[in-house]
């Protein structure tokens, strides 16, 4: 069979020919060349979006928080936050926000109203309005220069109206207001218009170690009560400020001295209403008395 030749005398195979560019017709070679300009027009945006993010990102301030603690066993309490700038521009801080979202109160009989120190507080935080509560400070004013630390101090005192019924704002029917034992709280800090870093949570206390201090001289029933408050701290989700795990240690200890005094006790020891006092009246009369 004689080969089928083409115009310059070449055989033509009878065989498809490969899809090569060389051999689509000028609407498909249009199309192709269309869809790969597209391609690299979008491979490129992407990859300027990349550097236009990575520009902004490395010359902008970036703070973090090193540290945060709660020094609360102090009749000025405040919240200790440690900022780093790992950014490579200047951070201007100029807000704090202290958020308190869970409270451990007490009703109990044994349980005091506390009475803040009268100072002047940077935040006040309004617990006794309904959780949660936020105090906000916008006097802070600091700034941190790149690859520096710096250390902000918020005093705060927490408003749980313990205060203004010690000072008799309410009426006399008014019940004294839950003793807050514990708390857990937050700081967000706003820093060159409206960037911000969040730290926390951490579970403090309200100066409570004259609180628990009522332990030594409680009865069994104060001291179950005792017992499912610290076990409240405890459950807090949050790490716990220094202040507030020394407490818990204390009061864990107190209550094992207790329990094992208890145990010491004979059971046949009589309780002091039943021990026998003798009567005054038997004693002789005192010679010096006319």
């Amino acid at each position: 069979m004689n080969p089928i030749l083409d115009s310059s005398g070449r055989p033509i195979s009878s065989e498809p020919r490969p899809a090569t560019i060389r051999n689509l017709s000028a609407g498909s070679k249009a199309t192709l060349l269309c869809g790969a300009a597209v391609l690299t027009a979008l491979s490129t945006a992407v990859s300027n979006v990349e550097n236009i993010r990575s520009f902004f990102a490395e010359d902008a301030a970036v703070l973090v928080v090193d540290d945060m603690d709660v020094v609360d066993d102090s009749p000025f309490p405040y919240v200790d936050l440690i900022v780093r700038n790992v950014g490579s521009k200047v951070a201007s801080i100029t807000r704090v926000e202290l958020t308190v979202d869970e409270l451990v109160t007490s009703d109990e009989e044994f349980a005091m109203g506390h009475v803040p120190a009268d100072v002047e507080y940077h935040v006040v935080i309004p617990v006794h309005d309904g959780l949660p509560a936020t105090g906000v400070d916008e006097s802070a004013g600091r700034k941190v220069a790149p690859d520096d630390v710096d250390r902000v101090r918020i005093r705060y005192r927490l408003d749980d109206g313990a205060a203004d019924f010690m000072s008799g704002s309410f009426g006399a029917d008014t019940e004294l207001p839950p003793y807050v034992v514990a708390f857990r709280i937050s700081a967000t800090v706003t820093y060159n218009g409206s960037q911000t870093v969040t730290a926390g949570p951490i579970v403090a206390n309200n100066n409570s170690l004259q609180f628990f201090g009522q332990l030594a001289w409680s009865g069994p029933k104060e001291r179950k009560a005792f017992e499912k408050i610290i076990a409240d701290v405890e459950n807090l989700d949050g790490e716990k400020s220094l202040s507030t795990g020394r407490v818990v240690k204390l009061v864990h200890l107190t209550l094992e001295k207790l329990k094992a005094t208890d145990e010491a006790v004979p059971e046949d020891v009589a309780s002091p209403d039943e021990v026998d006092v003798p009567d005054d009246r038997s004693r002789p009369p005192d010679p010096t008395l006319p």
